[in-house]
């Protein structure tokens, strides 16, 4: 979803067609003042789409999937498989068994790692209507065999339909019989260029399909007219600047939303060249969705692009493919500085995976591992902060952390992590700052870890800011001692040491795993694998725990 590519032709076309098909403005409301009349059940706030408006809905629903409950989709492709490149868009368009799924879905668990989209565990549960024409020539129907192939890794097979059908082209199908609608259905390529809209009367209605899956069924008949008036809103207060938006949109707020019942809301989005500057409100007036809306309770909101010269969108899509900027929010990791390190069992796991992983790893900082180079008289068996909300018992050994219920983290006087930068990175000469500048935020791990790894399902990361807006950083993984994880503890490695702020400093990323307490494999103690309790080979490349902090990070590299 990188770019498009503008053609003189299409520019030409695009533009005659809008000139012959323009929209007549009426009253323009104000879509925050519709709303306040209204009562929405946030568990019921679904979005869909046609062509680009699908793929988009499709890209909104994994971008936001903790506020959409269910995507309807017609002609979809795959989250973020449209590039600039003419064989990457041929081959997702015209020959998309070739998609590769797997890298797609590593995308998006990357994305969720890195806060940049909603966690992916919120899909669970969520409803998926997808419908395809088998003989669609803009995007070949397996797209949409993708696009399952990639719900079903976040979703129950039972929670999405499929429905492709073999007489459709690349149409929205009605059951309706409307002399503005074409009865031609099978058309496989442009049909707009003929001056129609895409909206067919093909004896299938679309729109209860996907609300029956969406919504549940329900047994009322479909209404001859709808009850109440689409609006035009003003858009303009809701985009940026080169956004690519029209400046109106329309909604569709049945009589008894604005009386006191409870609904869903639904927004649908429009195919290329079928907006509201181009094809006026079709897809809202030569569809069923008002109709059924009156049924299902549903607030309808037509949200609009338009063809634009800024950006450069010859063809009114809407933006799968990256026109109105490259803003995916990635981080940049220096592959020359990747450390690790770690406390008691953590040491260890620490010490052991930089033997395995040396081509990787450029650096390790150890505490209380098996060897120790840095002796402190009065220290027992605990991490040393000058953090004084810590307890200030620094000469602890063998088990007092879980005899007193309090982490391994004490108030000693001596900064561990700032030592262990500077002897990892070179000295700074910055003052340590208050407070961190970002946020620490939870990822899955289980989507790393194999089964039996006695990993736990979260872990934690923080990225500083600046690693998050174009500064080329370092990455470090701190590993928590026996007793000391999140299931016990909480994110105490993270949040009782120095390690945010100087993060913050050095401009490392900080990735903190989790092991637990688990029955099976035997871990009685929430120790990392430096005994080979998941297996004899606990200590080369294919240990399950070492697997799973590689891959994690291989996220980042």
């Amino acid at each position: 979803m990188r770019g498009q590519y503008p053609i003189l032709s299409v520019w030409l076309f695009s533009l005659s067609f809008l000139l012959q098909h323009a929209a007549v403005p009426g009253e323009v409301f104000d879509l925050r003042t519709l709303a306040a009349t209204t009562s929405v059940d946030p568990s019921k706030v679904t979005i869909g789409g046609f062509s680009s408006g699908a793929c988009f809905a499709h890209q909104f629903h994994i971008i936001h999937s903790k506020t959409i409950s269910g995507v309807g989709l017609l002609a979809p492709t795959p989250y973020n498989s449209l590039f600039p490149e003419l064989w990457s868009d041929l081959q997702t368009r015209y020959f998309p068994i070739l998609e590769n799924l797997p890298g797609i879905i590593l995308d998006i668990h990357g994305k969720s790692f890195f806060n940049q989209i909603d966690n992916v565990r919120n899909l669970a549960g969520d409803k998926v209507f997808i419908h395809h024409g088998f003989l669609d020539f803009i995007f070949r129907p397996w797209n949409s065999v993708n696009v399952k192939l990639l719900y079903s890794k976040f979703l129950s097979w039972s929670d999405i339909k499929l429905v492709i059908k073999p007489l459709f082209g690349h149409v929205w199908p009605t059951a309706l019989s409307l002399s503005s609608n074409s009865n031609t259905c099978s058309s496989g390529g442009l049909p707009f260029v003929l001056g129609e809209t895409l909206y067919r009367n093909c004896n299938y209605d679309t729109v209860y399909n996907m609300f029956s899956h969406l919504y549940g069924p329900v047994m009322a008949a479909r209404p001859a007219s709808p009850s109440g008036v689409l609006r035009q809103f003003d858009q303009t207060p809701f985009t940026p600047l080169l956004s690519g938006m029209d400046s109106i949109g329309t909604v569709y707020i049945p009589p008894q939303c604005e009386n006191g019942a409870t609904c869903k809301l639904h927004f649908s989005l429009h195919g290329c060249i079928n907006g509201r500057s181009v094809l006026g409100d079709t897809l809202a007036t030569n569809t069923e969705h008002m109709l059924w809306a009156d049924v299902w309770d549903v607030i309808l909101v037509f949200p609009n692009v338009k063809i634009t010269v800024l950006p450069t969108n010859p063809t009114g899509c809407w933006d799968v493919m990256g026109y109105t900027g490259l803003n995916y929010g990635s981080v940049t990791v220096d592959s020359s500085k990747v450390t690790i390190g770690g406390f008691s069992s953590g040491a260890c796991f620490a010490h052991q995976f930089h033997i395995i992983h040396s081509k990787t790893i450029s650096g390790v900082g150890l505490l209380a591992p098996n060897i120790e180079m840095v002796i402190r008289p009065l220290f027992g068996h605990i991490w040393p902060t000058t953090q004084p909300g810590n307890s200030n018992v620094c000469w602890s050994i063998a088990l007092p952390l879980v005899l007193q219920g309090a982490p391994a983290y004490r108030y000693c006087g001596y900064d561990t992590v700032y030592y262990m930068f500077s002897h990892l990175y070179g000295p700074v000469t910055a003052s340590k700052p208050a407070s961190p500048s970002g946020v620490l935020r939870e990822f899955d791990q289980t989507i790393f870890t194999p089964l039996l790894s006695g990993m736990d399902s979260v872990g934690a990361v923080y990225i500083p800011p600046q690693c998050e807006n174009g500064a080329t950083c370092k990455l470090h993984f701190s590993l928590h001692a026996c007793g000391n994880g999140r299931s016990t503890f909480g994110d105490a490695i993270a949040t009782n040491t120095e390690y945010m702020l100087w993060a913050d400093v050095w401009d490392v990323i900080l990735v903190f795993p989790n092991v637990k307490i688990t029955a099976l494999p035997t871990n009685p103690t929430g120790c990392w694998d430096v005994m080979g309790y998941t297996g004899l080979n606990y200590a080369v490349r294919s240990a399950k725990q070492v697997r799973a902090i590689k891959a994690m990070m291989d996220t980042f590299l």
